[in-house]
């Protein structure tokens, strides 16, 4: 096996420590936005749809947010602006809401098996010295 290869295989968890997924908070919806100013947020309403909205704010006791432009899915519990883009969702249809966290199994998942992959390749005797050719 090639030390790019080796190499690749080192690397490839580093790439993985990126991953992020949606957390359920289990907040209320006006503490998360208060203490997390996030970014985004995913929200699940009463009637089970979800919708990302950036740039979340509270207006009294509605969540008020930048939503898709494409907003066909809209129905009786929300209120569109003239630009189809300013999404107004009540706190009373709001089920959960969730945040983009880090996902940590995923990084240990992939360092645990490229440290596997390695430690077999090297028991099969195919274990390539980096700096065998003296260009090191």
């Amino acid at each position: 096996m090639s030390a790019r290869r080796i190499l690749s295989c080192i690397l490839l968890p580093a790439y993985l420590s990126s991953c992020t997924s949606w957390q359920v908070q289990s907040v209320s919806p006006e503490q998360v936005v208060w203490e997390e100013q996030p970014s985004q947020i995913r929200v699940t309403t009463t009637g089970h749809s979800d919708v990302i909205l950036k740039a979340p704010r509270l207006s009294g006791d509605t969540l008020i947010g930048l939503g898709p432009r494409n907003a066909s899915w809209v129905g009786s519990e929300y209120a569109v602006s003239d630009n189809g883009l300013m999404l107004a969702i009540p706190l009373t249809h709001i089920s959960h809401v969730s945040l983009k966290k880090p996902d940590v199994v995923a990084p240990l998942i992939g360092l645990a098996a490229a440290f596997g992959f390695l430690l077999l390749i090297c028991s099969e005797g195919d274990c390539v010295e980096l700096c065998s050719d003296g260009t090191c």
